[in-house]
């Protein structure tokens, strides 16, 4: 097959029919690489960032489950009340210097923990009962054990909701050591006296 070849005017770049390259000075190479470097450049620029938004859009999207807000509206019941007796707040924060001594303590009852009536039941719980500052809402909570068939007839007189003021020992453990509270917890005398002013839920 015959070829054609035309030699531009400078006599330096040599060309077949169809119109390609044959032989060419540095300078036309050059600039023929660089251009093809370019669109090739881009090319895959292109391509890069159509990648990256379909895949953006196909990625399925993920829920953040933030804990909620706390609460900075909570009431705080004073340390101490007029006659004397601690709140379960007061008493708790005064835990360490209040350990051992005997005091009065002012809460609503907000559970009770008996063993069932009955000769045949065996029990192994110690008797006790939960107080809080307040009758409803989210507060501080303290122990309250019998030590004694005194303490524990105390304990089956107070009702859920009901106000009371009970004298007792501020104590780390129950007397059986079946509950220790590094907080502190309240160990009941048998003497004790109600707040009759308040009663239930």
């Amino acid at each position: 097959m015959s070829m054609s070849v035309v030699e531009d005017r400078a006599g330096k770049d040599l060309y077949h029919e169809k119109g390609f390259v044959l032989k060419s000075d540095w300078k036309g190479v050059t600039m023929n690489k660089l251009l093809i470097a370019v669109l090739l450049f881009m090319g895959c620029q292109t391509a890069t960032n159509n990648s990256a938004g379909h895949q953006s859009k196909n990625r399925p999207k993920i829920e953040v489950n933030l804990p909620p807000k706390p609460n900075l509206d909570i009431k705080h019941p004073p340390e101490m009340y007029v006659d004397g007796s601690y709140s379960v707040e007061g008493l708790l924060k005064n835990f360490g210097k209040l350990r051992g001594k005997e005091v009065k303590l002012t809460g609503y009852v907000k559970a009770l923990n008996l063993c069932p009536e009955g000769e045949d039941v065996q029990c192994t719980l110690e008797p006790n009962a939960i107080l809080g500052d307040f009758p409803t809402g989210p507060s501080q909570k303290i122990f309250v054990f019998a030590a004694d068939e005194g303490g524990l007839a105390i304990l089956k007189g107070l009702a859920l909701g009901q106000k009371v003021t009970l004298k007792g020992t501020v104590k780390l453990s129950s007397p059986k050591a079946t509950v220790i509270e590094p907080k502190g917890l309240v160990v009941l005398k048998s003497e004790t006296s109600k707040d009759k002013n308040s009663q239930t839920k």
